[in-house]
């Protein structure tokens, strides 16, 4: 029931589903249920209790298979909350350990734009030149240069692009 509900974007009756479960002693499914509780929690906007539910996801199961998951789930929520530095660190910190990740463009733009809402603009813009300049999803280059573009229409000055640089 929780996951049916969880794919359906019922994320309320989800989070109440995989609570039930998560509760039970013995289910074979409490550590999932316990994570995807977090994470039903994060989408429908609970970012406070997303990150206390993956605090005791992570002492109850400190070698469980989605404690890396819920780092991120975490790292989402402090961005939700306006926590800008705290996502910052949880991000990068993923990164650093997982740097071959699948999602490591997806995570750099979110860096990216944690630096832009932070303030810290020359940062950001070089983490969306990283992305502009290096990417294989063709929507990471899209969004590197969409977040380029914001920086430059707020004032910010880029810096010229070298040859060397386009011409890797």
């Amino acid at each position: 029931r929780g996951w049916i509900n969880y794919r359906l974007g019922h994320y309320q009756q989800a989070s109440a589903a995989f609570f039930q479960v998560r509760k039970l002693e013995e289910h074979p499914l409490r550590e999932m249920a316990a994570f995807f509780e977090a994470r039903a929690d994060l989408l429908r906007g609970h970012f406070r209790t997303a990150i206390a539910e993956c605090d005791r996801y992570r002492q109850d199961y400190p070698e469980g298979n989605y404690r890396d998951e819920c780092r991120l789930v975490q790292a989402d929520a402090y961005l939700g909350l306006g926590s800008r530095r705290t996502a910052l660190q949880r991000y990068q910190e993923f990164l650093a350990e997982h740097p071959d990740d699948q999602r490591r463009e997806e995570l750099s733009l979110k860096v990216a734009e944690a630096l832009e809402l932070a303030g810290d603009l020359g940062q950001a813009s070089q983490e969306y030149r990283n992305l502009y300049l290096n990417h294989r999803l063709p929507t990471t280059g899209l969004a590197a240069e969409a977040g380029l573009r914001r920086l430059e229409a707020g004032g910010l000055e880029l810096p010229p692009l070298s040859d060397k640089q386009l011409f890797v």
